[in-house]
């Protein structure tokens, strides 16, 4: 993963904050919610390919209330998660995930800090 500066212009910055506020409401009923058959495997094909390749870190980005980050973190990768919804990132905890604050415009690691990353973009069909 490259670490670019990406500037934001104000209304970007509030688009964000709508973002955030939204997911913030809604944590409960994506906790609530069942995860497709669709996701779960596909999410189980990651994992396997993950294990091939021999890599052992995820940075999960938008984890949401870190269902997804339980599965990985259970199969021993060293899970890493970051919403924008804080009201997410305090489920991730209680479940014992390492998960923070971020915006994916600005996140808080090191280049290459990770061997793999899941985000919306690379499981489009499955969210």
């Amino acid at each position: 993963m490259d670490h670019q500066d990406h500037r934001r212009t104000p209304a970007q910055v509030r688009n964000e904050a709508d973002l955030a506020a939204y997911y913030d409401n809604e944590v409960q009923a994506r906790v609530d919610r069942d995860l497709s058959p669709e996701r779960v495997a596909w999410r189980a094909a990651y994992i396997e390919l993950l294990r091939t390749e021999g890599l052992t870190s995820i940075l999960e980005i938008g984890s949401g209330p870190g269902r997804d980050g339980q599965a990985f973190a259970a199969t021993g990768l060293t899970y890493t998660g970051v919403d924008i919804a804080p009201r997410s990132v305090a489920m991730c905890r209680k479940l014992g995930l390492d998960a923070q604050v971020a915006s994916v415009f600005d996140l808080p690691f090191d280049d290459r800090s990770f061997d793999a990353r899941m985000d919306d973009e690379h499981a489009p069909s499955c969210r």
